[in-house]
């Protein structure tokens, strides 16, 4: 990997943020900014890191969803130079929306993403790092990669793959804080979903951040874990009460066709009526318990 400059101007971040702007035209994932708010989301490292609407550099990076972030790899990046731009779920709330996403209830949207991922027309790469803070929760991490795939290779033996070895790193990170002590050594999983380093030109950028831009939209539709536990419960409610009705209706539907001709308000039609009922009941009932079950 290219070894990375600090002499980099910032105001070359600057030209690369309006040129993603202008490309996704998109103000929620990439807002209007001044040159002095763009300078106020590149790091220390020398690195952008794309905050949404009414996000700063560190709301961006530590809030449980992920981001994307660009960095310029030499000084030239003005004109010619290397670029590395990657969508990363940096913390361990962004892993846990990685979890949701792959492993969640909403299979529809899951599959949406990986089919873009499949479809990607650039290469990119899936990283798994471990993330390690010796000393104090705000120092700069370091990184070490654990693990690399293909993006547009993902398929249901990577993902597991994946949420094994960061699990294990987490459990690893947990283990390491109580022996090494202090307390707030930390050492956690980072999943950066896409990840690419290449030459620096408008076409391939402007090509890149839409692909990348594309999938970030995507998880961020993703609902979180709280989220899909309440959609959960809401699903098992109106499950019970379908099974209610449906056991009520098929305890009715024998003495209700016995009355067919005696009674006037039993009629051949009411009887059709309350059959396609029973049947739409356990349309129902077979969607909601394959949505529950996952």
């Amino acid at each position: 990997m290219t070894e990375r400059s600090k002499l980099v101007d910032k105001n070359v971040y600057v030209k690369w943020y309006n040129i993603s702007k202008e490309e996704v035209n998109d103000l929620n994932l990439i807002p209007e900014r001044t040159k002095e708010e763009i300078f106020g989301l590149v790091s220390k490292q020398n690195w952008l890191i794309f905050g949404l609407k009414d996000e700063d550099k560190e709301m961006a990076s530590q809030k449980p969803e992920p981001n994307i972030f660009f960095e310029v790899l030499s000084k030239e990046g003005n004109l010619t130079g290397s670029g590395r731009l990657g969508l990363s779920f940096n913390n361990l709330g962004a892993y846990n929306r990685f979890k949701t996403i792959m492993r969640g209830i909403n299979k529809e949207l899951k599959d949406k993403i990986t089919n873009e991922l499949l479809a990607l027309k650039y290469s990119w790469n899936i990283e798994l790092l471990r993330k390690i803070k010796k000393n104090n929760h705000s120092q700069t991490p370091d990184y070490i990669q654990e693990a690399k795939w293909v993006s547009n290779n993902i398929n249901e033996a990577i993902i597991d793959e994946i949420i094994q070895k960061a699990n294990i790193i987490r459990e690893q990170g947990i283990e390491k804080r109580i022996n090494k002590k202090p307390a707030y050594y930390c050492e956690t999983p980072t999943i950066n979903l896409m990840e690419a380093e290449f030459k620096l030109s408008e076409e391939e950028f402007r090509d890149r951040v839409s692909e990348i831009f594309k999938i970030l939209s995507l998880c961020l539709n993703v609902k979180s874990d709280v989220e899909a536990n309440k959609t959960i419960r809401h699903k098992i409610k109106d499950l019970t009460e379908k099974l209610e009705k449906l056991d009520r209706i098929n305890k009715e539907l024998p003495k209700d066709k016995m009355m067919v001709g005696v009674i006037t308000q039993f009629t051949e039609e009411t009887i059709k009526q309350k059959e396609a009922e029973k049947e739409q009941l356990e349309k129902d009932i077979e969607q909601l318990e394959s949505e529950i079950e996952g």
